[in-house]
């Protein structure tokens, strides 16, 4: 019984991101749907910022300004 709650516990922080992260989401994207993805991914990031953009599956091409403008701002952020 220890040894399975152990292994429950560990199990746990394999799937927590202490880190700060960034999702940039696509709006048009079929292939990777946000709604899908996105509160998965707030459960398991703790500091997890999404960023939304109006483009399809291939945001860095479509809207590439953008994406850069968005990876900027939120570099600023994090702590070095």
């Amino acid at each position: 019984m220890v040894l399975n709650d152990c292994m429950e516990d560990a199990s746990k922080d394999l799937y927590t991101i202490n880190v700060p992260s960034l999702f940039v989401g696509a709006k048009k994207d079929v292939l990777c749907v946000e709604v899908a993805s996105v509160p998965t991914m707030q459960k398991h990031a703790k500091a997890l910022k999404t960023v939304s953009l109006d483009a399809g599956h291939y945001l860095q091409l479509e809207c590439a300004d953008e994406v850069n403008k968005t990876l900027e701002e939120w570099l600023t952020t994090v702590p070095l």
